[in-house]
């Protein structure tokens, strides 16, 4: 039995953990307008054609029992020359679908992140948060991810 199923166990209305696909652009650009405040998605389109075949690039979603996409995250592999040469993941964009948090779904993503981070080699998950979502800030800490170990910078272009 896969860790996977025995999260699924945990949850009801939650049916699997899978790469987001392309039929699914609509969904994921309204999970990412409860993130941000505007969002073009015809570029979002237009990336998502550049990045599905990157082998280092991951974006996942989970479904609901109707096939919905109810939450998200990608991954990104990055290389890392200290410690033993390993690598880690940088972690962006993860939501939940408003209706749907506090009901198991973003425990279950993260954990199938971690799952897909440790299978894969990787040494840890990096991410930053903006600075007014608290609830989140919350979420992570009881996840095990500490504040108080890194502080993370941020300069827009």
């Amino acid at each position: 039995e896969t860790k996977v199923v025995q999260y699924l166990e945990l949850l009801k209305d939650v049916i699997g953990f899978e790469t987001v696909k392309e039929k699914d652009l609509g969904a994921l650009c309204r999970l990412y307008l409860q993130l941000v405040d505007d969002m073009d998605e015809q570029k979002m389109k237009k990336t998502f054609e550049e990045i599905k075949d990157d082998s280092h690039y991951k974006l996942f979603g989970v479904y609901n029992d109707a096939g919905e996409l109810i939450a998200t995250a990608s991954l990104t592999k990055c290389f890392d020359l200290t410690e033993d040469a390993r690598y880690y993941y940088s972690m962006e964009n993860f939501v939940v679908d408003k209706n749907c948090r506090r009901q198991g779904a973003g425990t279950f993503l993260l954990k199938c992140l971690e799952d897909y981070v440790k299978e894969n080699g990787g040494r840890y998950i990096n991410f930053t948060s903006s600075a007014w979502r608290h609830s989140a800030h919350i979420f992570y800490e009881s996840a095990g991810y500490p504040s108080d170990k890194v502080k993370g910078f941020k300069k827009e272009f």
